[in-house]
């Protein structure tokens, strides 16, 4: 299944400029969704940065990659918030009046 440019925009959105077209295409085609899309080559880098060394030190330089460990979690979580706002068929967030003549069709308060 081929991604649409809007879905590739939304992917890229999520993951930068990295991995190529086809590569984001052969991932989309196994998971066939935006979000899982993303998630899954997010939560790649993830796995490759903890399996390498998180910091690298000699004696006249050092590299930290702990940054980069919190950063991807923090677009891990954005794109976990993402989908399941996406469950919802309806904002949460908002309250609605509720009729009191239509919810009490059988007169069962009063």
């Amino acid at each position: 299944m081929a991604t649409t440019s809007l879905e590739m925009a939304q992917i890229r959105d999520y993951i930068g400029a990295t991995p190529d077209d086809g590569t984001v295409e052969q991932v989309f085609a196994l998971r066939e969704t935006v979000a899982a899309t993303a998630m899954s080559i997010l939560r790649q880098r993830r796995a490759d940065l903890v399996a390498a060394p998180a910091q690298w030190t000699s004696a006249d330089y050092s590299e930290q990659w702990g940054k980069n460990l919190e950063a991807l979690d923090r677009a891990i979580a954005e794109v976990h918030a993402d989908v399941i706002a996406d469950a919802w068929d309806h904002d949460p967030t908002v309250v609605r009046p509720v009729d009191l003549v239509l919810s009490d069709a059988d007169r069962l308060f009063g």
